[in-house]
């Protein structure tokens, strides 16, 4: 049997769709910032992690990097790309970042006096619940998906490839990983329409990826190294997530 494998970043949903494989992944803009010397940053520091102002911080040669997972993120046209798109950026986007820079001044201070180096722009895609799409399709056997990474395909590349390849060849990954079953979606939540609201939802509540909070009810993981390390915080409540979810008409709250 041929067997073929879409990892293919943000052109995953066009590209399966002709393979007859509907993905619930939506491409956006993901923005970061490099910044000069800061004061007080000396060698390596803890990475900061602000939920409420959806913001990662962590030292950069002297200065820092300052992250984020902004609350209405920038939806991406793939076919405006253009056909020799590969290895690049997008362009600045200053109006769009200057909340969150906003929100970093006020839990850093020392940012307002800053040189800013640069800000990246680079593509990327989510998926409805933040969690990685890893084997194979429910619509089409021999059909295999490793996409959906969310923002942590680098760090978590060489033990998801380990995981994918042994499902290709094996016929099933080498541990149980549920939260990355491409299956564990309804048709519902694979249209356009609820790809797009359930990506952005997750977007404003997105967990830093470099330290997934382990108190909410949040299923998360972690691939480390090549050894792929999976940790489970909380066993996913499924109720509660279809109902919050806003694919299907959910407040965010549970029982709703």
């Amino acid at each position: 049997m041929m067997r073929l494998l879409s990892a293919l970043g943000l052109w995953s949903r066009e590209l399966a769709s002709k393979a007859g494989v509907q993905i619930p992944v939506w491409p956006c803009e993901h923005f970061y910032l490099l910044t000069g010397e800061v004061e007080g940053i000396k060698g390596h520091i803890p990475t900061l992690s602000d939920h409420d102002s959806h913001l990662y911080l962590r030292d950069e040669s002297g200065g820092l990097l300052v992250g984020c997972f902004e609350p209405m993120g920038k939806s991406i046209d793939p076919a405006k790309l253009g056909k020799d798109f590969a290895f690049q950026l997008l362009q600045e986007d200053w109006e769009h970042f200057e909340p969150m820079m906003l929100n970093a001044i006020h839990r850093v201070p020392a940012l307002e006096h800053a040189e800013v180096k640069k800000l990246l722009n680079g593509p990327e895609s989510f998926t409805v619940d933040g969690s990685f799409l890893l084997g194979e399709s429910a619509e089409t056997k021999g059909f295999f998906l490793g996409c959906g990474m969310n923002s942590v395909g680098v760090a978590t590349g060489s033990g998801a490839g380990m995981a994918l390849a042994h499902c290709i060849i094996h016929g099933r990954t080498p541990m149980d990983l549920p939260e990355a079953d491409p299956k564990r979606f309804p048709d519902e939540m694979c249209s356009i329409k609820a790809s797009a609201k359930g990506s952005r939802k997750f977007l404003e509540s997105i967990r830093n990826p470099l330290s997934r909070s382990s108190v909410e009810n949040f299923t998360g993981f972690e691939g480390i190294s090549s050894g792929f390390l999976w940790k489970q915080h909380h066993a996913i409540s499924v109720n509660f997530m279809l109902g919050a979810s806003p694919v299907f008409g959910g407040s965010g709250k549970p029982g709703n």
